[in-house]
């Protein structure tokens, strides 16, 4: 299959980034344009699961980068 069990490298985080600024202020632009009115809105918090990935090698391709993002 063309596949290898390689460790990981560990990469930095994007959560910050420009990017990423940018695309949370548009959503929150275009959420706030919603008609919110009688309705139930639900927020969960998803930052915990990055920091549950506890392992050190994995399998992938051989032309594909072996890195993970950590916090």
């Amino acid at each position: 299959m063309g596949m290898k069990y390689k460790r990981i490298k560990e990469i930095s985080y994007q959560a910050n980034s420009p990017r990423n600024l940018i695309l949370r202020q548009k959503f929150a632009a275009a959420f706030l344009k919603l008609d919110l009115y009688g309705k139930i809105i639900i927020n969960i918090d998803e930052t915990w699961l990055g920091m549950t990935d506890f392992r050190r090698q994995k399998w992938t391709f051989m032309d594909r980068p072996d890195s993970v993002k950590k916090k």
